[in-house]
């Protein structure tokens, strides 16, 4: 009798001091961070200036972010490792019973979408302007100070490809607005009424 019930009050010790299996969309970026199914990571941000009359959501934020950079080959220069730390500290918050974004009361600043070698999203990562709160999956967290200086410090690296400022956007731009300018004229020209000799002489 005595060692049945030590050995159930060690079963009962050992369940309650033991650690929780990490879980969670935090712990499921890190895990596809560590084991390298990230192959692309597009990040951008809006200015923490910007005015908007309404709250900054990951659509709008995806929108009107005024810097959009995307890093593929040289994911080594994201500084994943700051990242990874973050991510282990970041804390869960209770997911509102109302799903709809304002229920949540963030105002985005910064956003990453990781995606897998088949260019399919893998998480979404968002942080509030006032860089304590925001999402990772559409689930809130609370971050401590290093993820915000993880976003700006890519602002220091350069991005394989910065989408803002594509130079083959320009062209077709240009090119577009000169054919438009092109069928205006000619338009224009079709619609004035052709002046004949007949016409001249009457």
């Amino acid at each position: 009798m005595p060692r049945a019930f030590t050995a159930g009050a060690v079963l009962i010790l050992s369940i309650l001091t033991s650690t929780p299996a990490a879980t969670g969309p935090s712990w499921q970026l890190l895990g596809d961070l560590e084991a390298k199914k990230v192959s692309r990571v597009d990040v951008f941000s809006l200015e923490v200036s910007s005015e908007s009359n309404v709250a900054v959501n990951p659509d709008r934020l995806t929108v009107t972010a005024d810097r959009r950079s995307s890093f593929d080959q040289s994911l080594s220069s994201l500084n994943l490792d700051l990242l990874q730390s973050t991510l282990k500290s970041a804390v869960a918050e209770p997911v509102p019973e109302d799903l709809r974004w304002g229920a949540l009361k963030l105002n985005l600043r910064w956003g990453a979408v990781f995606f897998d070698r088949k260019n399919l999203v893998l998480h979404e990562l968002y942080l509030d302007a006032g860089a304590e709160r925001g999402t990772i999956d559409n689930k809130p967290y609370k971050f401590d100070a290093t993820l915000l200086k993880w976003f700006q410090g890519q602002a220091n690296h350069p991005p394989d490809t910065h989408q803002s400022h594509h130079p083959w956007r320009r062209v077709i731009g240009i090119v577009l607005l000169f054919s438009i300018m092109v069928f205006a004229i000619a338009a224009l020209f079709r619609k004035r009424p052709r002046v004949t000799q007949q016409d001249k002489g009457a």
